[in-house]
């Protein structure tokens, strides 16, 4: 792919990019290329477009311009503190609940947990996490049910910092109860610019 443009000098700037497709980017980019990077060529679960910005002032020059977000879910039906604790935070994940970052980079975490306060009427909340950190972006949400065993579904959503690769992100359930149950989730993950 080739395009022109004009500088500021007004002198014509001919720029070529090739396009790819693979489960790595390409080590020598240059400005303007896009590559499509998918965790499988064969079966892949997630497709998402980047666009190379070398002016980035970024770490993350990898930008992203499209692609469906990568959806998980799950149905633990589990009480709540027997799940996997973020850290010493008092907030729980399951499976369906995360993603493992295959790129560094920032992230936008979005997700909906159904919670059964269980014949206990207290509050409990999600918030997006990143690694060992609960509650990022502001994203923790309250629900305190009126009634023991009066489930409800609560949704967040939280943008990352700029994380390195293979960390944890995903949703995190927390209540005033050991007794709260959380029957299913869901998290969509997409990404935001990657190195």
């Amino acid at each position: 792919m080739a395009w022109s443009t004009y500088t500021a000098a007004g002198a014509l700037k001919t720029t070529e990019a090739s396009g790819g497709y693979g489960t790595t980017l390409p080590a020598s980019p240059v400005d303007g290329q896009e590559y499509t990077f998918v965790d499988s060529t064969t079966t892949p679960t997630y497709q998402w477009l980047f666009r190379y910005n070398a002016g980035s002032s970024n770490a993350d020059k990898w930008e992203f311009i499209g692609g469906a977000p990568y959806q998980i879910s799950g149905a633990p039906n589990a009480i709540l503190n027997t799940g996997t604790q973020v850290a010493a935070t008092a907030a729980y994940w399951f499976t369906g609940m995360s993603f493992t970052t295959p790129r560094a980079g920032v992230w936008i975490v979005e997700g909906t947990a159904e919670l059964d306060p269980v014949a206990v009427v207290s509050t409990f909340a999600i918030g997006v996490f990143s690694d060992v950190t609960k509650d990022i972006d502001n994203s923790l949400r309250n629900m305190r049910p009126s009634a023991a065993n009066e489930v409800h579904s609560i949704a967040t959503s939280g943008r990352t910092a700029s994380l390195a690769t293979s960390k944890l992100i995903g949703i995190a359930a927390t209540g005033s109860s050991a007794a709260h149950k959380v029957i299913r989730a869901s998290i969509l993950i997409t990404p935001v610019r990657v190195s």
